[in-house]
């Protein structure tokens, strides 16, 4: 049976028809625990702000909203949002959109695991939709699309739905919008009887088949409630299905309280543990899209968990389309090599993309520098002091150049850290889609280090590491900025 299921799943992904709707669990996941990206702990984050800074809950105000959030009661948790929509000067006062913005901006969110999220990507990219109840934008930020709030801007989410555009579907709004989050009762009492809202559900009914998750046993958030009791109602006799992938202990309550045969709703175990479901979206693939070609040799490839990987020695087809990129990282010794030949393409990116660019360099006062031994056996012939001065140089340079380009509209970000340390390896990640990799061993003459390129096709267990290792060391206290430039 649960075989059948996955195939017919597997069949709707193959014919694009398909919307992951994803819930607070899939935040959770992929920032490991993070208390406010779930309703729980954002909830008693404005609690604590409003008693602590702002000061207009008092100690026994804040230990009856604590009680309330311990017990699963809907109605209660939704009071406690009430109060601290109302606490917090509601939707439109600066303190509520400082509070989004701390909690949910890109800047203040480290993801430390990419596994589900790579998944969702790759399904996006072979169009399927993504929508979400999170305020949040690791959606945005893995895929490079913007967000659509659906009540906001009704037809840039018709247009997505009906495949015409791209973008992240925010079914409760986004933090960037505060009057678009749906928090206390007055927000799902919105939600529940606003136009551009039955317009959605009825689109997203009658269009695509849904994929919750990230959910479980939570389908009683109020919208998703009513959006089932509403597909219930209005479309009694359709074949159609929305599936729920959850954890096996949460398949036999969602089944009770949603019976398949009035609501339609298809509960599918993904495993006992949450650590299953990437793989459990893996066997959801395709055949046609987890065998996605490539631009490289298939004789030189192997397989390690990666759709491709190869070695090369100055192979610079994988950068082709750099120009192009929304985020680029970079993490090297110097970064010389590839900030001088790649610097206009980067520039481009961000006068043209909004491209957030990370150049992450050691220090060239670090000691090991000084030994020479150990300097010419990592990195021979080379005066890393005056490369690193050079590559500031260059980038700054480069970016004196755009501002005085007047006919440029700028965006994007370019940051360059000095790392205390020696990096091990060196480490470019462009998009989230392509990667090179160079281990720094002792060889004679640098021309004979290897060079790892690949891309991420869902099964990219290496290249969710190297993009850990790099957020790691950008976040590290060893990490200093040396040059910052946002454009926005």
């Amino acid at each position: 049976m649960v075989e059948s299921l996955i195939s017919t799943i597997r069949k709707e992904i193959d014919n694009k028809n398909v919307i992951f709707i994803c819930g607070t669990g899939i935040s959770l996941s992929a920032t490991e625990g993070k208390p406010q990206m779930g309703w729980g702990g954002l909830l008693l984050d404005g609690l604590i702000l409003a008693k602590d800074v702002i000061g207009n809950i008092n100690s026994e105000q804040f230990q009856s909203c604590k009680e309330m959030l311990k017990r699963d009661d809907l109605v209660e948790w939704i009071n406690v949002a009430e109060m601290v929509e109302q606490k917090l000067g509601r939707r439109d006062s600066g303190e509520f959109r400082k509070w989004l913005k701390d909690n949910f901006d890109p800047e203040n969110v480290e993801i430390k695991d990419f596994t589900v999220l790579n998944m969702l990507k790759q399904f996006a990219e072979n169009g399927c939709l993504l929508a979400t109840t999170n305020y949040d934008s690791l959606l945005e930020v893995i895929t490079g699309y913007d967000p659509v709030t659906s009540l906001n801007n009704i037809d840039d989410a018709i247009e997505i739905i009906k495949g015409e555009s791209k973008g992240i579907l925010h079914l409760h709004g986004h933090w960037k919008e505060p009057k678009s989050v749906v928090l206390g009762w007055r927000g799902y009492e919105k939600v529940k009887t606003d136009e551009n809202a039955e317009l959605i559900r009825r689109v997203l009914r009658t269009t695509k088949s849904i994929i919750f998750m990230g959910s479980g046993g939570g389908l009683d958030d109020p919208n998703i409630g009513h959006f089932l009791e509403w597909a219930a109602d209005t479309f009694a006799e359709s074949k159609s299905r929305i599936y729920v992938i959850a954890r096996e202990e949460e398949v036999k309550k969602i089944r009770n309280k949603f019976p398949p045969t009035k609501y339609h709703v298809i509960p599918v175990s993904y495993g006992s543990d949450y650590e299953d479901l990437g793989h459990f979206l893996q066997s959801l693939l395709p055949d046609n899209i987890s065998k996605t070609s490539t631009t490289f040799d298939n004789k030189t490839s192997s397989d390690v968990g990666l759709l491709a990987i190869h070695i090369s020695i100055g192979d610079e087809n994988i950068f082709e389309k750099l120009g192009d990129a929304h985020s680029i990282d970079i993490m090297s010794n110097t970064g010389y090599g590839f900030i001088k030949r790649y610097s206009n393409k980067i520039m481009d990116a961000i006068s043209t993309h909004n491209c957030k660019v990370r150049i992450l360099i050691s220090n060239p006062e670090n000691t090991f520098w000084f030994d020479d031994a150990a300097c010419n056996g990592l990195c021979p012939d080379i005066d890393i002091s005056r490369e690193i001065g050079d590559v500031l140089k260059m980038l700054k340079s480069k970016i004196n150049a755009i501002e005085q380009n007047e006919h440029l509209q700028l965006g994007g970000l370019l940051e360059v850290k000095k790392y205390s340390n020696v990096p091990t390896c060196s480490i470019i990640i462009v998009d989230s889609k392509t990667a090179r990799f160079t281990p720094y061993l002792p060889f004679a003459h640098s021309t004979e280090v290897p060079i790892y390129d690949f891309i991420n096709e869902g099964r990219a267990e290496l290249f969710t590491q190297l993009q850990k290792t790099y957020e790691r060391v950008w976040r590290s206290v060893h990490s200093k900025t040396v040059l910052k430039k946002d454009f926005s």
